[in-house]
């Protein structure tokens, strides 16, 4: 304990505090500076990041309609570094506020964990674009979720255990897919499973969609055209 607490401010009193902010004794303090100093930079990083991807594939938009591409841009970067910054932020914080105000064995593991999902509460910012991000959260919480249950003789390790997980999560994909194409919402993912299934590197979703479109206009020019002989 000695190299923490030699180096803590006088007047921390909690080993947590001492750990994670030892040069501030208030927690407050630290979790504003710690916004005003994480904030502005992530968002320039976020802004670099959506303006190569959304431009570079669609530099007619930046053309056609500026003010619309920019403004989206910008929002996109600063919910984007909203979300991570508010989660980082209150994954920590909530380790002190539970360290002052909750009796020391009350809750001693668990409040780790809703730590953790007071944290995951900031995706509410992000909630209509950042699926991406959170189907990546949920793979590394289940991978995490598997290591700690073999770690904690839970269950027994399986050899070759992420091949089978990769195969369920492809058939499962390949069901849904085969049950309605449009439930999955990249084209980019649809193409592909059509191409893992023999069909082509084609999204058929878009081409039925076109396919009654056009089914029903030449049954609106049939109907016109009866109409109009009759």
């Amino acid at each position: 304990m000695s190299p923490l607490t030699s180096q803590a401010h006088p007047l921390i009193t909690s080993l947590s505090c001492a750990t994670l902010h030892p040069s501030d004794p208030s927690c407050l303090r630290t979790y504003l500076t710690f916004w005003l100093r994480s904030f502005p930079p992530m968002a320039r990083f976020f802004l670099v990041i959506y303006t190569g991807a959304t431009l570079l594939p669609r530099y007619k938009l930046l053309y056609h309609a500026p003010v619309q591409a920019l403004s989206k841009i910008l929002s996109r970067a600063l919910r984007m570094s909203t979300f991570l910054t508010g989660a980082i932020s209150t994954a920590w914080a909530s380790i002190c506020f539970f360290q002052t105000w909750l009796p020391r064995h009350f809750l001693a593991r668990q409040r780790f964990l809703l730590g953790g999902f007071l944290a995951g509460l900031w995706a509410w910012v992000e909630r209509r674009h950042g699926r991406g991000v959170f189907l990546y959260s949920a793979r590394v919480s289940v991978d995490s979720l598997w290591k700690v249950g073999v770690k904690r003789r839970w269950w027994r390790g399986m050899k070759g255990g992420d091949v089978w997980l990769f195969v369920l999560a492809l058939m499962v994909t390949g069901v849904v897919y085969e049950r309605d194409a449009r439930a999955i919402k990249e084209g980019s993912w649809r193409k592909g499973m059509s191409w893992v299934r023999g069909q082509g590197f084609r999204d058929w979703s878009l081409e039925e969609d076109e396919l009654v479109d056009e089914n029903e206009g030449d049954g609106r020019d049939e109907t016109i055209m009866h109409e109009g002989g009759a």
